[in-house]
């Protein structure tokens, strides 16, 4: 039941019709609804969990908790349709009278996003909220803005209210009088709203910096840990400067410290001043913590370090005993040791390989980059006779582009040459050619591998059917790509993983421009797709008649089961996602709904977005193209 949506949980379907009416900013249905079932306005809808137990119909205009991310613009007058019908504008969300919609509104990130917070409290204040029961919970949030406007709209400008608009002469006047409770709700309000000046006058008066914050403003944590979440290194240091630990306290829901924060939430700035205060970055750490942001950080600056070990064993071991899969795939993408074992007693694991580690807890992610990158158990790594330690012998020397020891290996195992990888569906030429690509000599990797009997057509067994030209495409290795077609690879291959295309299909869809330039050049096939995607205005004579008709008979290297109108729009979402204006523009009036779901279950806007080049998403938006949400809704 906990995992249904909001909406999903409401049983009275009446009520549940009128939530769609308020997120469709519906004024006049939801009128008539309203005064067809007057009791709405009183009625409570009961969920398990935080402060949203016991919401109105009226709290669901705040967006808070999120439902979906977005508010109509005219959400204001959806309130007031609602108070006109006589909702209780100081209604509580939660059994212990918490929660006013006021509150929500002011605390709520999506409000502010959506450009309506201001407008939405005036209305509620007008209807008789009052502005001091909000201000707090927005400071709380960090919502300095609504904080700004709830003082307009009549708030008192209390000591907690001073520091965190940081109104310096009101919190002057102010200290004498406040105790102990106020003056840490106010260092609160100041740090997570970053006012280090206000923090700085209030420091002096109070007693114990480590203090956890009191309730309202994230009692699970103290103000360093609220200064780290923002990643504000300048609000750090003045608290250091009265007392404050960065190793120290452990936060009370996950157990974490300060620096614990600042690896997690991967806070560069922050962890750089910790780092002049002593503190030495823990990469294993990170690495079990999934904190991608940093183990970057680390790698990027201090490349030598990703196999060390440390107290937590190596950062690969680590990633492999917490399934991080993608945290795996960038340790191996930057030099990690698939095969080291070294460490591995530094871990609650039985495991001495970090396939081993991986295979124990069954951590099924990170067991398959493991094998991509050459990962074997101990039991394959000692027995050197096995097929399947001579083949991801041989993974390790092509992605370390070590050919004396791939030439010896292909020598004196011949088979491996044209062998599949066990619980893969990859020969070595695959490999070769893999994501990300562009390992070092793979020029000579590829000739070495085709000169001992290697099939530069062989299919993946994982269902598409993909050669190795495929994946040099989707990885825009050219090196590769030319290696395979010198050695006869077929440049129109079908099998892609889209639309069981060719080469130039997962370039174009995957926007290798570099391998989809090269392939066209190399004389491969293409159809309007290919065309749309490389933004080829000159190639559309091929697929259109002079009265723009779309000639069906021109050559069709993808698959689209869907019919000839679909085709066409995919060339116009492809060119979305490209970025090629002059060919959304060609081909806007050649396609019937701007609007139409492409592939992955989004529209040429989402597409476009995703990309972000602003012109095209102004001349798509004038168009009247909405994103996949949108539509939906």
């Amino acid at each position: 039941m906990q995992n249904q949506s909001y909406r999903d949980r409401i049983s009275d379907l009446s009520f549940r019709q009128a939530v769609d009416l308020i997120d469709a900013g519906d004024v006049e249905s939801l009128r008539t609804h309203l005064t067809r079932n007057p009791g709405l306005v009183s009625q409570l809808v009961e969920y398990e969990g935080n402060y949203f137990t016991c919401p109105t119909l009226l709290h669901f205009v705040a967006e808070n908790p999120i439902r979906n991310g977005r508010l109509p613009a005219n959400i204001s007058d959806v309130a007031e349709v609602i108070l006109k019908a006589g909702a209780d504008v100081n209604a509580a969300s939660h059994e212990d009278n918490s929660g006013s919609v006021l509150a929500l509104v002011a605390s709520g990130m999506v409000p502010r996003k959506c450009d309506v917070q201001e407008a939405l409290m005036a209305v509620l204040v007008k209807y008789g909220a009052d502005p001091n029961s909000a201000i707090w919970s927005a400071l709380s949030q960090g919502e300095h803005d609504a904080a700004s406007a709830l003082v307009k709209l009549g708030a008192t400008i209390d000591l907690i209210a001073a520091a965190g608009l940081g109104r310096l002469e009101e919190i002057r006047q102010l200290l004498s009088n406040a105790d102990d409770l106020t003056l840490r709700r106010a260092l609160a309000a100041a740090v997570i709203n970053r006012q280090v000046e206000s923090a700085r006058l209030l420091l002096p008066r109070i007693h114990d910096p480590e203090a956890f914050n009191p309730d309202g403003f994230h009692t699970h944590s103290t103000p360093l840990h609220q200064a780290v979440a923002n990643d504000d290194p300048e609000m750090a240091a003045v608290l250091l400067d009265h007392g404050a630990q960065w190793d120290r306290p452990q936060d009370k829901l996950w157990g974490g410290t300060p620096c614990d924060w600042a690896i997690y939430l991967g806070k560069g700035r922050v962890i750089v001043f910790f780092a002049s205060h002593g503190f030495a970055v823990n990469l294993q750490q990170a690495a079990a913590w999934n904190a991608m942001e940093t183990v970057k950080s680390i790698i990027e600056s201090e490349p030598e370090r990703v196999n060390e070990i440390g107290e937590w064993g190596t950062a690969l071991q680590q990633a492999a005993y917490h399934n991080r899969h993608a945290i795996a795939e960038f340790l191996l993408i930057k030099g990690a040791d698939p095969n080291q074992s070294e460490g591995h007693e530094k871990l609650l694991s039985k495991g001495i390989m970090p396939l081993d580690i991986a295979i124990e807890r069954d951590q099924k992610l990170t067991i398959n980059e493991l094998i991509r990158w050459g990962g074997m158990t101990f039991a394959d790594w000692q027995d050197a006779t096995r097929e399947t330690h001579q083949f991801q012998r041989a993974v390790c020397a092509i992605k370390q582009g070590d050919i004396k020891s791939l030439r010896r290996l292909l020598d004196d195992n011949p088979a491996l040459a044209q062998a599949y990888q066990q619980g893969s569906y990859r020969t070595l030429l695959h490999v070769a050619s893999d994501w990300p690509g562009h390992f070092p000599n793979v020029t000579e990797s590829i000739q070495l591998l085709i000169e001992k009997h290697a099939n530069p057509n062989a299919r993946g067994r994982d269902g598409t059917g993909e050669t190795p030209l495929h994946g040099a495409a989707s990885s825009n290795d050219v090196a590769a790509l030319d290696a395979l077609i010198d050695g006869g690879a077929d440049i129109n291959a079908r099998g892609a993983v889209i639309a069981n295309g060719t080469p130039l299909t997962d370039a174009c869809a995957f926007r290798m421009w570099q391998c989809a330039e090269r392939l066209v050049e190399c004389g491969a096939g293409y159809d309007l797709w290919h065309a749309s995607a490389l933004g080829r205005l000159d190639l559309m004579d091929e697929f259109f008649t002079e009265d723009g008709k779309f000639i069906i008979e021109s050559p069709r290297w993808n698959d689209c089961p869907d019919g000839d109108a679909r085709f066409v729009f995919i060339a116009f979402w492809l060119a979305a996602q490209s970025g090629r204006l002059k060919m959304l523009r060609y081909l806007r009036d050649k396609i019937a709904d701007i609007n139409e779901i492409g592939p992955g279950d989004q529209t040429a806007l989402d597409r476009a977005t995703f990309i972000g080049i602003t012109e095209n998403i102004d001349y798509l938006q004038a168009e009247g193209a909405l994103t996949a949400k949108e539509v939906q809704s």
